[in-house]
């Protein structure tokens, strides 16, 4: 299972609109999620041991809802299952929030950093 059928795994069932990647699906229902896969690079590791290279994915996770506070909880929860994942080396960087006055709605966008063995 690739990295990212597994965050749509852990992460679809937070949201009543499930999660989609790049965009949303037109008519979703709120709150929903939008995943999208940053620029990344390998880090060769010079272990005596051997270990292999590691892939850098950085994922930006965008938690969609009608009210800030629902955007907020959402966000929080997503939080809480990211750093409960059984994939190691998951680390979160940062998230901000965004009005999105367009669609009336409210945005919260978190990003992770996972390293995994190449």
């Amino acid at each position: 299972m690739t990295l990212q059928e597994q965050l749509v795994a852990l992460l679809g069932p937070l949201a009543p609109g499930g999660i989609s990647p790049s965009v949303a699906i037109q008519n979703v229902t709120f709150p929903y999620l939008v995943y999208r896969r940053m620029p990344t690079h390998v880090e060769n590791v010079l272990d005596p041991g051997g270990n292999p290279p590691a892939d850098n994915t950085i994922f930006e996770i965008s938690c969609w809802a009608r009210t800030y506070p629902d955007a907020v909880n959402l966000a929080a929860a997503v939080t809480q299952a990211m750093l409960g994942w059984s994939v190691p080396n998951i680390k979160r960087m940062g998230d901000h929030d965004l009005e999105e006055a367009d669609v009336k709605c409210f945005r919260v966008v978190q990003e992770y950093s996972i390293w995994v063995p190449a």
